[in-house]
């Protein structure tokens, strides 16, 4: 054997695992995990894939001609059982009374005041006394401070509704009082409106339109919203009139 010679790779190769007889006597060599991959590697490709996905079965296109699905009936609006007798109105129509009352003032007394300033720079020289001059701008705002605390309990006291099979009948008013009295028969349309405020205070005023000469209307104003949607809906069940 020449000792300069280089020697052979074979050589060092590690001799293959023993096998082990199994049970039923066959020879198998086992089965050598492979290595995993060293970090940065592609990922293997092949077998070791998750399964894609399958695709989700399309939906059949809708058949022309065919009735659409059935939908849920929306809720039938709340009625009102007749006869009801006067009717109150709710303690929101009277903070809506007040409150629209002491608006008035605020708006009047503004503009007093600016009438009052015209008044004493426009006439300086007036024998008018100042004090009278800025007096009489403020009267009717006075006048107006002193309504707004006493006549809108009385107004709300005294406001009553009523209907019957016959009938609608709204009583308001203090100094003057008035009576309307519409018969159902005469009924063409109704209505329910709500300002601001009124959505605020959960208030709403139902609108009746009759017919005659030219179409008149009877506004019953401060009911309760819900309330007055029930009784729209009561009364166009019976004179078939237009929902608004």
């Amino acid at each position: 054997m020449d000792p300069h010679a280089e020697p052979d790779p074979a050589e060092h190769r590690l001799p293959p695992a023993a096998s082990e007889p199994t049970q039923d006597g066959s020879d198998e060599r086992p089965v050598r995990p492979s290595p995993a991959p060293p970090i940065g590697a592609e990922a293997p490709i092949g077998d070791n894939l998750p399964a894609a996905p399958e695709p989700e079965p399309s939906q059949a296109p809708p058949v022309m001609g065919a009735a659409p699905p059935e939908q849920d009936p929306e809720p039938a609006p709340p009625k009102l059982s007749l006869p009801t007798g006067p009717r109150a109105l709710p303690s929101a129509a009277l903070t809506h009374m007040r409150i629209r009352a002491f608006l008035r003032v605020l708006i009047t007394t503004a503009l007093a005041t600016a009438a009052g300033l015209g008044l004493a720079m426009g006439f300086p020289e007036s024998d008018v006394p100042i004090g009278l001059r800025f007096a009489i701008p403020f009267a009717l705002p006075l006048l107006l401070f002193l309504q707004a605390l006493i006549m809108p309990k009385q107004r709300w006291k005294r406001a009553r509704w009523s209907v019957d099979t016959t009938t609608i009948v709204w009583r308001h008013g203090v100094i003057f009082q008035a009576e309307n009295t519409v018969p159902r028969s005469r009924v063409q349309h109704i209505e329910v409106t709500q300002g601001p405020l009124q959505r605020k205070l959960g208030l709403a005023a139902l609108v009746i339109y009759t017919a005659g000469e030219r179409l008149n209307a009877v506004t019953i104003a401060g009911m309760e919203a819900e309330e007055a949607r029930a009784l729209r809906s009561t009364l166009l069940e019976r004179v078939g009139g237009h929902v608004v």
